[in-house]
């Protein structure tokens, strides 16, 4: 399946407005997957783990609430290999593990 057309497929999936109101729920803030940082709800991007174009899709468990840094930052890369750069230059400790 080609990437439009696997786009198409999602399209019926939820919009960001209904993702972020579903992953924040009555939570007023939320952490960053990748660096930690604490962000409202207006301030919160969408990201895909596995990015379309690598065959990821707009549902379930991968997604992930991003800063707009970090998401851009990631781009198209693996989950793995930004976690990798992500560790490096934030450290252990402010790296959410969560598993892909």
């Amino acid at each position: 399946m080609t990437y439009n057309a696997k786009r198409a497929r999602n399209r019926r999936s939820l919009n960001t407005s209904q993702v972020k109101d579903r992953m924040f729920g009555d939570s007023a803030r939320k952490p960053c997957h990748y660096c930690g940082v604490k962000l409202t709800r207006d301030q919160a991007t969408f990201d895909h783990k596995q990015p379309l174009s690598q065959g990821g899709y707009d549902k379930g468990k991968n997604g992930v609430i991003a800063c707009k840094s970090c998401n851009e930052a990631k781009g198209s890369m693996s989950y793995e290999m930004f976690m990798r750069i992500a560790r490096e230059r934030f450290g252990n400790a402010n790296v959410h593990r969560r598993k892909a």
